[in-house]
């Protein structure tokens, strides 16, 4: 089979005002192939590009800029850590790591500012997604209002079942629910959940070309993913409580 390698970068924003900026880079190899793709996600809709942009990383800041899309944004903050494996089988690895967990962010779109706190990822992985060990991931990350306080977790479930939950504290143990992460130090509720994008990933990914998809795996195709912002409070071991907004999203291999 064909060596399969994707790096992927995900940016997000969210503004005082609830407004909600979402960005992806992504870097594609699958045998002889070799593909740059990017897109944004603004107002509900969905805009993509086959090109990768520019990336500039730093101990403070990250800054993605994409000319076909009309994006430039700086990500500054603490970085968020070593490298996490989430899986080392026989069908290849995935590597996670949080760029920025709690970043003051700016960024200038198509001839407008859109500024707020916000969070940088990348993922690498060389299992193929029509492979991938599990079926179902839950995965999200808050910000509190406080500018100080974060929680970032992934829930795995399938052949692979697996949680991992970050704050500000480090790694902890937990539980991902619906609408609750919980771990033995603090507990997070989220509610007033506003959908940000609901559907098959490979009609948002290809967009006008969505026609492609019948020549996808099938597993690939049925990709659900439904993305929602929320508020969150974040209740800790003392009984403060902090306000917040979060980003999460469920995606199903149906």
């Amino acid at each position: 089979m064909p060596r399969f390698e994707l790096r992927k970068w995900y940016f997000d924003c969210v503004s005082s005002a609830g407004e909600v900026f979402i960005g992806y880079a992504a870097k594609l190899r699958f045998g002889l192939i070799r593909m740059d793709y990017s897109s944004i996600i603004t107002h509900g809709n969905c805009r993509q590009s086959f090109s990768f942009g520019k990336l500039k990383q730093s101990d403070r800041s990250l800054e993605w800029s994409n000319d076909s899309l009309g994006v430039d944004g700086k990500w500054a903050g603490q970085n968020g850590g070593n490298k996490k494996i989430l899986y080392d089988g026989k069908e290849g690895r995935i590597e996670w790591q949080c760029l920025k967990p709690n970043a003051k962010v700016s960024i200038h779109l198509a001839g407008r500012d859109i500024s707020g706190r916000g969070y940088a990822e990348q993922i690498y992985m060389t299992v193929p997604p029509w492979k991938l060990p599990f079926d179902e991931l839950r995965w999200g990350r808050f910000i509190g209002d406080n500018q100080k306080d974060y929680v970032i977790w992934i829930d795995l479930k399938g052949e692979l079942c697996k949680t991992w939950v970050w704050t500000s504290n480090g790694l902890s143990q937990g539980e991902v629910q619906d609408k609750r992460i919980i771990t033995k130090e603090q507990r997070l509720i989220l509610k007033g959940f506003k959908p940000i994008r609901q559907g098959y990933v490979s009609n948002s990914l290809l967009g006008r070309l969505s026609f492609f998809s019948n020549l996808l795996p099938r597993k690939l195709r049925k990709i659900e993913e439904n993305k929602y912002l929320s508020r969150g409070e974040l209740i800790l071991q003392n009984g403060s409580k902090i306000n917040g907004s979060s980003i999460c999203e469920v995606v199903k291999w149906n």
